[in-house]
Parts: structure tokens; C-alpha cells; sequence
């Protein structure tokens, strides 16, 4: 079964519902071909028409609004914060040793798969990616019974034989298949479904051939909670063998200079043809499925409230705990469908710090690259530490698991206070922090239930066609980028041809 059908609503990595507003002015009638867009002003606020609203400037949300912009629909991209782009933080620290030197630190996992679909993007953004994972650095563990100790050297032949297996493992019954990418019960039999809910630790202990490339796995579904306990259909959707492979042979993809520059260039592009399609700092305060068909979007900032009428909407943001007082006419049904989500948060943070004595004594050393990771799937903690430059005064990078998302600032400051605590304890000194930040992160189902309907019901939104309200994004589509913005395309494919 799939889900692209349809017009686009859209949700994704952004965030929740704090959107703000900036006037959309009152601007000349639009001649472009289909639908004539009105934008009217009065003196209560902005009220303007709009072919497409899209509702989150994250990653899916800039991509869809930017590409339906160029196939001709008129169309307004609405962000709480003031960029584009989502979790795409470029942190800048001086060097304490060169003044004409400053580093630039992806603060957040920004990693890219390499399809067509990327690659393209990218080409037309003007984006030089690299391939990631790909450069030999130094790696220690840390966690043990034993201190901090060298990682040993990996075994290519081995881990290659535990990703074979898993392969093998993902297209036997009754995994293939069961995505959509999605989780897809619906031609299983009630044992198999509950094979992809079973624990990955079982799964491993049922199949230890995969037990060299396990580790890794965890690493990637950080943020998402102990790995060992997570489902296996959690596991199959974050950890798919390609992506395995991918990392093995160097093709993933990353932005040196980190993600921002992107948004900023989708940015200027769209209000270069238009000043009034995208709004920053904006808040939006209502959703309103109109009875006579498309969609009101009521904004406000501290000085004006406003409205966008639209033909359709593609909502961009990861809408757990959405509700009657965001979306008015809310059905009971996803009511309870949204009340049922809840997301893991990862924390990522910027450090300055030195090695103390401990880590020195087993080769650690400040003049080059390297990684520490933890010996065990550890559920709340520090996951990893990386040092991606070789001068000794180059950041540190930290990926900490919160027991709970740290979703307010007294709980990002605790945070910050057992990230200290816990570097000291693992060997380093003259400890800073220069950045932290709590990410929204892998919004899903609480309920098996849940997980089972999760693909009917946005397909029953998305065929809706006395509804012009659509779903797509991160929760639609899963959290990698490939998901977000493949998904993106084959709805505007499939909803918003080219008009030309």
C-alpha cells in the first residue's frame, strides 16, 4: 500500500507548533497558469490566497515548498525560527591559537544517502558534499571495566560477512516487504508481525553472525533509546542494510561547512521570485479545514495577526500531541492517533576541552583526529565524542542521550551539568561548553497498535479528496534524508506537476 497520493502535506524534522509571523504584504494578483492566486489586506491584519501553504521550513518542508515554487504554484513556506533547514546548526568557534582561523562544527547529525534525488538537489543549490565516513581517525572506547582503552582495528572481512547476513536476514520473510517504507503489517500473519516487534537484543542473540556489525548499528539509531530494547521494525527503518554499505564504502554524503548555506540559498532564490513566499519567525496559531474545501492558516507575530487561505496545505513539522486546539475539526480518530506519538530527543553539543593525564597514558593525542564511543548500548548518556580536526584547539563534538527529552531550558542546563560530569570521569580537563542544543527526534507510535496503522491511517487522509489537507515528512516517511525528501518528490509528482 502506498501513501503518495494526492496533493503534499508534509511533516518533519522542525519544530512542534511555534511558528511566527511576518506580514505577507499586499502584493499584485498572480498571472501564473492554474489557479490565480488573491492576496487581499485589511485593517485587522493580512489575509492572502495561496495555491500551496506549507507549514515547517525543516528539511521537508524547504524542499517542497522551494520545488513547488518551480513548477509554478504559488506558494508560502512558514518557519517558527528565523532559518531554514531545521537541524542543520553550523557552530563557529575561534581558534584560541590562529586569530585568523575559526572552526565550523556540524553541531547535529547531518549526513546525506547518495540518491539522484540528492545529488541533484545539491547540483542546483551549488552544494560541494563529500563523501563521509571516510577519513581514519583515531578511535578509543570508553564505558568498560577497564578504563578508556584503543580501539582495536575492525575486521573489514568480518563485518562484511555479519552485513551479508543481515541482508539476507532483511529480504526473508517475513521483514521484505513490510515497508513502505513504512511498517506494513497487513499481509502478515500475526507471529510474523510480532517478529518486527521483537527486542534487537533477542534478535542478536538469535542471530550472532551480525554481532561485528551491531555496534554500528547502534550508533546510528542514536537518539532513539536503548538500542538493545528498540523493535525490529525500528530497527529495519533506521538501520536498512544499504545504509551499512553505504558507510563501509565511503558514499555517504556530508556538507563540510554544514547545511545552513543550503537553506539560506533556497531561501533567497524563492523570495527572489516572489517576496512574499517565505515567513520567518512566524507563529502559526490555528489550522482550518474549510468546509467549502482548502485550508486557513492563522499567523501572528508580537505586531500582527494574519491569514493565509489555501487551496491546499502541506503540513511540515512532526505533530505529536497535535490537537483541537491547533487543527480545528479534528477528527476523534487522529485525535487519538497524535495523542499516541511521542519522540526520543538526542542532545547535540559543542565542547572545548583537553585531554587529561588518563587518556595521554593510552595514546589519546590532541594533535590528531579522534573518536571515543561507548563500549555498551547505553540507554541515557554519552553516546559519542569526536574530534573531527587535527590542531589541538579544534571543538569537540558530543551526541548525549537524555533520560527524557530536554525539552525546556532548566532541563537542557541539567543536561549540560552530566555531560561535564561524565567527561571528567572519562579523562578530560578544562572543560567548555560552547553550544547545546535539545533535537526533536524520531517521532513514533507508542502503541503496537499504532505502529500497525500507521500507514492506513495517513493513507486514508492522503485519498481523501474532500480534504486538502496532506501528510508527508518525517513521521510519513522516516527520518534519513533519502525518506524525506524521495517522499517529497513522488508527492509533488504524483499532486503538483510541473505547470509548464
Amino acid at each position: 500500500m502506498m501513501i503518495y497520493n494526492k496533493k503534499v502535506l508534509r511533516v518533519v524534522a522542525s519544530a512542534f507548533l511555534v511558528f511566527s509571523f511576518a506580514s505577507a504584504g499586499g502584493v499584485d494578483s498572480d498571472s501564473s497558469a492554474g489557479r490565480t492566486s488573491r492576496r487581499l489586506k485589511n485593517s485587522k491584519g493580512t489575509k492572502a490566497e495561496k495555491e500551496l501553504c506549507v507549514i515547517g521550513g525543516g528539511a521537508a518542508g524547504a524542499y517542497t515548498a522551494y520545488e513547488a515554487q518551480k513548477r509554478g504554484y504559488d506558494t508560502v513556506l512558514i518557519e517558527p525560527q528565523d532559518n531554514l533547514g531545521g537541524n542543520c546548526e553550523v557552530v563557529k568557534v575561534p581558534s584560541t591559537i590562529d586569530p585568523s582561523v575559526t572552526y565550523l562544527v556540524n553541531a547535529a547529525v547531518v549526513i546525506y544517502s547518495p540518491t539522484e534525488t540528492v545529488r541533484s538537489f545539491f547540483d542546483e543549490m551549488g552544494v560541494s558534499a563529500v563523501n563521509a565516513y571516510t577519513t581514519p581517525r583515531n578511535t578509543f572506547v570508553y564505558g568498560t571495566p577497564y578504563g578508556v582503552f584503543k580501539a582495536p582495528p575492525s575486521d573489514p572481512a568480518k563485518q562484511f560477512l555479519a552485513l551479508e547476513a543481515y541482508t539476507n536476514i532483511a529480504n526473508s520473510a517475513p521483514y521484505a516487504g513490510a515497508f513502505t517504507p513504512l511498517p506494513n503489517f497487513e499481509n502478515l500473519s500475526e507471529d510474523d508481525s510480532q517478529l518486527l516487534f521483537e527486542p534487537f537484543g533477542q534478535f542478536l542473540a538469535r542471530n550472532p553472525v551480525i554481532a561485528p556489525i551491531a555496534p554500528l548499528m547502534a550508533s546510528i539509531v542514536q537518539g532513539y533509546g536503548l538500542a538493545t530494547d528498540l523493535p525490529m521494525w525500528e530497527i529495519f527503518l533506521g538501520v536498512p542494510p544499504k545504509f551499512i554499505l553505504q558507510i563501509f564504502t565511503g558514499t555517504w554524503l556530508s556538507i563540510p561547512d554544514g547545511c545552513q548555506g543550503m537553506y539560506d540559498t533556497l531561501k533567497d532564490r524563492m523570495i527572489n521570485k516572489d517576496p512574499s513566499s517565505v515567513k520567518l519567525n512566524t507563529k502559526v496559531d490555528h489550522i482550518v479545514r474549510k468546509k467549502n474545501g482548502g485550508v486557513r492558516v492563522k499567523i501572528n507575530t508580537k505586531s500582527s495577526k494574519g491569514s493565509y487561505n489555501c487551496d491546499d496545505a502541506v503540513i511540515a513539522f512532526r505533530p505529536d500531541g497535535l490537537s483541537g486546539q491547533t487543527l480545528k475539526g479534528i477528527t476523534e480518530k487522529e485525535e487519538d492517533f497524535f495523542g499516541d506519538l511521542s519522540y526520543n530527543g538526542y542532545m547535540p553539543s559543542v565542547f572545548k576541552m583537553d585531554l587529561g593525564p588518563s587518556l595521554t597514558a593510552v595514546g589519546a593525542d590532541s594533535s590528531t583526529q579522534m573518536y571515543f564511543v561507548n563500549a555498551s548500548f547505553i540507554d541515557v548518556g554519552i553516546l559519542t565524542i569526536e574530534k573531527s580536526q587535527p590542531e589541538t584547539d579544534s571543538p569537540w563534538k558530543i551526541f548525549y542521550q537524555p533520560a527524557e527529552p530536554a525539552d525546556t531550558p532548566a532541563k537542557v542546563e541539567a543536561a549540560k551539568e552530566l555531560i561535564i560530569a561524565e567527561l571528567t570521569s572519562i579523562g578530560f580537563i578544562n572543560i567548555e561548553c560552547i553550544f547545546i542544543k535539545n533535537h526533536k527526534y524520531n517521532v513514533r507510535p507508542n502503541s503496537e497498535q499504532g505502529v500497525k496503522d500507521w500507514v492506513a491511517f495517513f493513507e486514508e487522509r492522503n485519498s481523501n479528496d474532500n480534504d486538502n489537507l496532506y501528510w508527508t515528512g518525517a513521521l510519513v516517511a522516516g527520518d534519513a534524508s533519502e525518506y524525506v525528501w524521495e517522499h517529497a518528490k513522488r508527492v509533488l509528482d504524483e499532486s503538483f506537476p510541473d505547470k509548464s
